[in-house]
């Protein structure tokens, strides 16, 4: 490249000092930046720009002064200001600068929403990094400006009042200047809750008005009702509605809501409403015995705090009481009244529904006409009556002047008899009538005298030497008493004596004789029954035939004699002759023995006795035996049974003496010695011999015996045998050789060597407490006093097994098998269970073990099972039983019906044995919900169903020991659910209601009903969920609801919707005008409800119309301006509707008097002329003239005029003119003054 060099000449320049002190101020208002700086030397103008950060679009102004202002800047941005200032050719440098950051931009809403609970609402808004802080403002229709600020992107404005309508705007803060509002929005708050909810309850129709104040921001309102089982509610646009199906006897909590579309009130009001009580139940009546009170008893009526109860007779007795029990006693019930017993609760603000009439006789009446009558021969009395009404019992009771009372009681017959009663007694006889366990006010007392009652105290006396008997009583408390002695001799006659005296002496008798007497007393009325008996007898005959004899080995002497007549004991007297001796011996036989001195001679005499005589006596003699040797003594050798016996010697007989032994079987065997002992061998075993020895010079016959007496040794007892009794373990030993007078000893040793024994004095011995399950050795010896016999041969014996115990059973559910285990037995090798079962099946199972297992039980049966142990000769007895129930049967027959009404499954099967509970369960197919009930029988309801749902329903049962599991199942489809939002349009002028609601769960179609409280009944049916129902009668009330329909079941109701529908038109419109006053009388008949109020018009032919308004079927319209007809309808109002006019009907007032009316009078023939203007067609005018003194003179007319005659001269009269038409008689015109005698008219 070439280069070349060029020289130019140019002045010199200095450009402008750059701006000092350059300063920016945001003006918040409008955003515009106005900048400001101090002037620079050679500056002739500025140039101020503004610039955001990287961006190269930038704003500017120019001026010449020290200051400009920059527009068009846009928000939320920072800017670099810089002043350039120029003087035409250069600019100063860009050194000159400022930052300033615009106003924020207006937030930009993200989102914003309603809490309706609490009426808060959250706002949210796009993040800006420029603002520092945002500002939320609201504003309400009614001037109320919440507000709430935040840092970041939300706000919660939380001071919202209800029922608004806000407006709302976002503000975004600044370091210097708050942005301009975001695009505003809306936030309409939740309503209002409703205030001063009220209630006004009807306590006869249980229906409820519920109102309360208007609310703001509401569409409309909702009111809920809910008292545990029951619930209802209702919807309206309006500040009221009605609630008609409350259940008597609840407490129900009120709420209403205000609804909107968006919101319903964050709150409900509240409130309460208590029901009338509901009619008490279980009416029941008893009867109290004490003052013939009835007691009332019923289950209590919930929300009642008090009963009245009331009783009203057939006889027009009315009873009443008070309670807040449920219980009253009602006392003084007229007897055998029947009665209506109605109960009826109250409230502290209503009264509540009566009872159904309860039926109750009160308590019997006493019978009437009360009459006795006495039988004499069995002192029976009796009492006869009137029946009373209704009673078939009756007790009768006679009562003493002691106060012991007798009664006799019957069933259905009207008398009775008092037997047992007590003789000579007065008695007072009552009756009463029993029933239901009460007695009756007794009859009024009439009186019964019992029978005479017999002697009493008979006594007798014997006089023994002559035989003679005297017999006494008691006096009988009467007067005028005869009495009469009978007399029975033993084997002889019948005798009667009769006396008036308490004694009677019989004579002439013979000795030996036994009588028996018995006396009765007579009165005017009656003869006594007998007396007791009383036994007597004469001296008893002496003995005959006495004997006497002497036995001279016991030394003792009998005496003998003959029975005498009437001995009933004799006393035999033995008295020595030679020596001092006296011995008695009594016997009621013919025999007595006593000890008499060997060798004496001796006399004996025997009276016979009756205990209050003796007989006479007759007398023998005797001699005793003789003497024989003494100290008589014999020692028993055990071994060789033998006798060794010794004695004293006697005198004289030395050479010769006879040791006898006598043995008790009556064998004799003897020793002879000349010694004073000797022995006797060859005695019998078991033996008891009486030893005596003899000499051979005393003269004795045969010895019997002695009183030395001495066993001979045991017999060993031979052959012995066992046997058991298995049942109770006793066992008997029996053995051979047993001797007679001698004692057996049976041992029984078993294996522990414990030992029991038993003693026989015969062959044969018993154990009866053995141990069960032991082997025995039995052995058996025989015992005297002194000696035993060797052993007999050992027996073994084998008791039967013990009883097994602690039984018990086990059933396996499953597999049906029943179980048995019991503790072992002793002494047993096996076991036998016994089952019974309750159904008559009965099942054995035989085990070496101590358990056994039965595999085919009959299910459902409680058996009674026992178990028996056994070895190879017995069984023992049954062990203690227990009772084991096996798995239950099965049931059959599951059926389910479905009550429509009450949504509740009526559950049934056929039961299977052994099942003592069922539980039904029911569960949803479509919904998760289950319900169960329980039974012990073959059904029960399962209630609280869900409409509109398909459930399935099974049952299964619980044995004593097992369950029994469901095996099937049965469908039910519940009724329909009741539809909601039911909605009637009605109008006054239609007897058609258009009825619409939503549609119902399980619903297939649907019908409306329209029920009138007359008990009109309209409907209609449709498949959609609306329809009409036509032909509603006038003035009635009808509740209309709609149901659903299934292909079995009407659903439950909808809410109900109360129709009023217009009143009826009034019929029978009748007037009755009382002419002279003109007041008219307006009556008529209404039918359907009672309107408001009558509006009775009355037109008249000229036009003028007359109103009368009244609440009652008459209306009085006074003033009735005469002459004029008029036309008179009724129309009837309610709140809403009014009825068509009523047919016109005509009635015509009463004619108006005449005008200008003149009398003129005749002096001449003092006739009067009266005459009058407007004469009106078919009336009549009367024309009176009436003297001072009450005497009047009348002409009729219809025309204009009439003359008076007959008129008396020089009289003042009184003339008046009437008009009448049929009978209506109008006012009279003012009276005329006339006076007869000139010719003058008086005006």
């Amino acid at each position: 490249m070439l280069l070349c060099s060029l020289t130019l000449s140019v002045t010199p320049s200095q450009a402008p000092c750059d701006p000092e002190n350059v300063a920016s101020l945001l003006q918040c208002s409008s955003g515009v930046v106005t900048v400001s700086w101090e002037a620079s030397a050679g500056a002739t103008g500025y140039t101020a720009s503004a610039q955001e950060d990287g961006e190269t679009h930038f704003t500017s102004c120019s001026t010449t002064g020290t200051s400009c202002d920059l527009t068009q800047l846009e928000c939320g941005e920072v800017y670099t200001v810089t002043v350039v200032a120029r003087d035409g050719i250069c600019n100063s440098t860009l050194l000159a600068t400022t930052t300033i950051k615009t106003v924020p931009c207006p937030p930009t809403i993200k989102d914003h929403s309603l809490d309706c609970a609490s009426n808060q609402a959250y706002i949210s808004w796009v993040e800006d990094d420029d603002a520092v802080g945002f500002l939320i403002n609201a504003s309400s229709a009614l001037g109320h400006t919440p507000f709430c600020s935040s840092t970041n992107t939300s706000c919660l404005l939380d001071d919202l009042l209800c029922g608004q309508t806000y407006t709302v705007h976002a503000i975004a803060q600044g370091d210097q200047c708050n942005s301009e509002p975001s695009e505003s929005f809306e936030i309409v708050t939740a309503p209002c809750t409703p205030a001063n909810v009220r209630s006004q309850y009807e306590c006869g129709t249980s229906i409820a008005l519920l109102s309360w104040d208007e609310t703001l921001g509401r569409d409309s309102f909702i009111a809920h009702v809910e008292s545990g089982d029951h619930s209802d509610s209702c919807s309206t646009t309006e500040t009221q509605c009605f609630l008609t199906t409350l259940m008597c006897g609840h407490l129900y909590n009120v709420t209403v809501d205000a609804l909107a579309g968006h919101c319903n009130s964050s709150q409900s009001a509240a409130t309460q409403i208590q029901t009338a009580p509901c009619a008490p139940q279980n009416v029941s009546a008893s009867l109290l015995c004490g003052n013939n009170t009835v007691v009332v008893t019923w289950l209590a009526s919930s929300g009642a705090v008090g009963y009245n109860v009331t009783a009203l007779g057939r006889d027009g007795d009315a009873k009443t009481c008070t309670t807040g029990d449920t219980s009253c006693d009602l006392p003084n019930m007229h007897c055998a009244q029947t009665y209506e017993i109605t109960i009826t609760p109250f409230s502290e603000t209503c009264k509540g529904f009566q009872s159904t009439a309860f039926t109750f006789i009160a308590g019997p009446c006493p019978p009437t006409e009360v009459q006795t009558s006495l039988q004499c021969e069995s002192n029976v009395g009796s009492v006869s009556w009137v029946a009373a009404p209704t009673s078939k019992m009756y007790i009768a009771t006679a009562t003493d002047q002691d106060g012991h009372a007798h009664t006799c009681i019957t069933n259905g017959t009207a008398g009775c008899s008092f037997s047992e009663l007590k003789c000579g007694e007065t008695y007072n006889v009552s009756v009463v009538t029993m029933e239901r366990g009460c007695q009756s006010e007794p009859s009024p007392p009439v009186t019964l005298k019992a029978s005479i009652c017999p002697p009493t105290s008979l006594a007798g006396v014997t006089a023994c030497g002559t035989n003679d008997l005297t017999i006494t009583w008691d006096q009988n408390p009467e007067t005028g008493v005869t009495y009469f002695l009978y007399s029975q001799k033993e084997g002889g006659a019948n005798t009667s004596y009769s006396t008036v005296d308490t004694s009677y002496v019989i004579s002439g008798l013979q000795c030996g004789e036994h009588y028996s007497f018995r006396v009765t007393a007579k009165d005017s009325v009656c003869t006594s029954s007998l007396s007791s008996t009383m036994e007597m007898d004469t001296a008893p005959c002496p003995p005959t035939n006495l004997t006497a004899q002497a036995n001279c080995s016991t030394n003792g002497g009998t005496i003998t004699w003959d029975l005498s007549a009437g001995g009933v004991t004799y006393t035999a007297t033995v008295t020595g002759t030679t020596h001092s001796f006296t011995a008695f011996c009594t016997s009621n036989a013919t025999s007595c023995s006593v000890k008499l001195d060997c060798g004496h001679p001796y006399s004996a005499s025997v009276v016979a006795s009756t205990g209050t005589c003796n007989s006479t006596m007759d007398t023998i003699q005797f001699d005793s035996a003789p003497c024989l040797p003494g100290n008589v003594a014999a020692a028993l050798d055990c071994s060789a049974n033998t006798f060794a016996v010794q004695w004293s010697e006697s005198e004289g007989h030395r050479n010769s003496y006879t040791a006898l032994a006598i043995g008790s079987d009556g064998s004799n065997l003897s020793c002879g010695t000349s010694s004073t002992k000797c022995t006797i061998n060859s005695l019998a075993c078991g033996i008891t011999y009486s030893i005596a020895v003899s000499t051979a010079n005393v003269n004795c016959a045969t010895i019997e015996g002695s009183d030395y007496r001495i066993q001979s040794a045991p017999c060993k007892p031979e052959s012995p045998a066992v046997s058991l009794e298995c049942s109770t373990n006793v066992a008997e030993v029996t053995w051979d050789n047993a001797g007679p007078d001698q004692i057996h000893m049976v041992s029984a040793v078993d294996w522990q060597g414990v030992k029991s024994s038993c003693n026989s004095t015969g062959s044969n011995c018993t154990f009866s407490s053995l141990s069960c399950g032991k082997a025995y050795t039995v052995t058996v010896q025989g015992l005297t006093d002194t000696c035993k016999s060797t052993l007999s041969t050992s027996m073994n014996l084998l008791t039967a097994p013990c009883v097994p115990t602690h039984l018990t059973a086990d059933v396996d559910c499953e597999a049906g098998i029943t179980s048995v285990t019991w503790d072992s037995a002793r002494g047993a090798t096996g076991y036998t269970v016994h089952a019974e079962g309750s159904g008559g099946h009965n099942a054995t199972c035989t085990s070496s073990d101590t358990n056994c297992a039965f595999l085919d039980l009959v299910c459902g049966q409680d058996y009674t099972m026992v178990v028996l142990a056994n070895h190879d000769s017995c069984v023992s007895l049954a062990s203690e039983s227990i009772t084991t129930t096996t798995l239950p049967c099965r049931h059959t027959g599951l059926q389910a019906y479905l009550n429509c009404s009450a949504n509740t499954a009526q559950i049934s099967w056929t039961p299977g044995n052994g099942t003592l509970i069922y539980k039904a369960l029911a569960e949803g197919f479509d919904i998760k919900h289950q319900l169960t009930c329980s039974s012990p029988s073959s059904g029960c309801n399962i209630s609280m169903l869900q409409c509109g749902e398909r459930y399935r329903v099974s049952v299964r049962g619980e044995g004593r020991t097992c369950p029994s599991p469901a095996r099937d199942w049965v469908v039910v489809n519940t009724a329909p659910c009741p539809p909601t939002a039911l909605s009637v349009q009605h109008s006054c002028s239609s007897d058609n209601i258009s009825v619409s609601w939503a549609a119902s769960h399980g619903s297939i179609s649907y019908t409306a009903v329209a029920v009138s409280n007359e008990g009109h009944w309209l409907s209609c049916n449709t498949s959609t969920t609306a329809c009409d129902i036509s032909g509603l009668l006038c003035g009635q009330k009808y509740q209309v609801y709609a149901a659903g329909v299934d292909n079995s079941c009407v659903g439950a109701k909808s809410n109900i919707y109360i129709v009023n529908t217009a009143p009826c038109v009034p019929t029978d419109v009748q007037n009755a005008l009382d002419c002279l006053s003109g007041v008219l009388t307006i009556t008529w008949q209404q039918s359907g409800y009672t309107p408001n109020h009558y509006h009775a018009e009355l037109t008249s032919s000229e036009g003028l119309l007359t109103v009368c308004d009244t609440n009652v079927t008459t209306c009085v319209v006074s003033r009735m301006q005469c002459g004029l007809t008029y036309s008179v309808v009724v129309v009837a109002h309610d709140d809403v509707c009014n009825s068509s006019y009523s047919p016109a009907q005509q009635v015509t007032a009463a004619p108006c008097p005449p005008d200008a009316v003149s009398a003129v009078v005749d002096c001449a023939t003092n006739v009067v002329t009266v005459t009058w203007d407007n004469s009106v067609a078919d009336l009549l005018y009367t024309v009176t003239a009436e003297c001072p003194s009450g005497q009047h003179y009348t002409c009729n007319v219809t025309g204009m005029g009439c003359d008076l005659s007959t008129l008396s001269c020089g009289t003042e009269y009184n003339v008046t003119v009437t008009p009448s038409l049929g009978g209506c008689v109008g006012v009279n015109t003012p009276s005329q003054l006339v006076k007869t005698g000139r010719d003058q008219s008086i005006n």
